[in-house]
């Protein structure tokens, strides 16, 4: 999830996990929240450049 907030001129982000939906079909339940650090507004660009290495994959499975 992000939230951008234009009076403190930041993005906030988290990565989250729900682990209850109510009936009204919103979150009421977090199993695991990562607040990430925020992100300052700036004038400055930065250019991101991609790994020389090797591409890398990865299995994801769900655990049973």
């Amino acid at each position: 999830m992000h939230h951008t907030d234009t009076v403190r001129g930041e993005i906030r982000l988290e990565l989250s996990r729900p682990s209850s939906i109510g009936e009204d079909g919103k979150i009421s339940e977090w199993s695991e929240r990562i607040i990430l650090d925020s992100i300052p507004f700036d004038d400055e660009l930065v250019e991101i450049y991609p790994p020389n290495g090797p591409d890398i994959e990865i299995d994801i499975r769900r655990k049973a």
